[in-house]
């Protein structure tokens, strides 16, 4: 971090569909400014099996609880990073009749602390179909997404609008996108817009 000064209370929120790189920034990002991380993996992985028939809208569930977390954390006084997909999908289209970006901007605004989302994407759909096919390749065993997954997912997923979060393209290098973010993330006069 610039200055070794240390980082206000911030909420850091990492938004996109799998394979753009979410989860390497987010480990570079643990590493550098040593903040806790929540994953809406480690919640869904912490229901048990019998529980999970028991939701019409499980994903939203998982992220209802991720969030209250989140706020939990931010009530100790912790900074935190979030790595969930963060659809955006409309309020009146949701169970629980709000948005998770929403929903995650609301609890940094009441808590008083820095909100500083970011959204990961890979603008070439071809490097984006060959980096999931890898890592399916790469761990056989591991319920990783797959193109039909994710091509069905990102019909609902809410484009992020200009303004409203620090863009990171996933065919820059991760040197390159880790940069950006931390400066993003520890820059105290960024502006964001489209929240009001």
């Amino acid at each position: 971090m610039p200055d070794n000064s240390p980082l206000p209370q911030t909420l850091i929120i990492l938004s996109g569909l799998p394979g753009c790189g979410k989860t390497t920034l987010a480990r570079l990002l643990v590493q550098e400014l040593r903040l806790p991380i929540l994953t809406v993996d480690d919640v869904v992985d912490a229901i048990p099996p019998h529980m999970t028939g028991h939701s019409e809208r499980f994903w939203e569930d998982m992220v209802h609880i991720l969030l209250h977390l989140v706020d939990a954390q931010l009530a100790w006084g912790h900074s935190v990073i979030v790595d969930s997909v963060f659809m955006g999908i409309d309020e009146s289209q949701t169970q629980h009749h709000w948005s998770d970006r929403r929903r995650a901007y609301e609890i940094a605004q009441r808590r008083g602390v820095n909100f500083r989302p970011v959204y990961l994407y890979i603008s070439d759909e071809a490097v984006w179909r060959e980096r999931l096919a890898q890592r399916a390749r790469q761990f056989p065993d591991a319920p990783v997404a797959t193109w039909t997954q994710v091509d069905t997912q990102r019909r609902y997923f809410q484009p992020w609008r200009p303004g409203q979060a620090l863009f990171l393209d996933g065919l820059n290098s991760v040197e390159d996108n880790f940069a950006t973010a931390v400066t993003f993330i520890t820059n105290p006069d960024v502006q964001l817009t489209g929240w009001a």
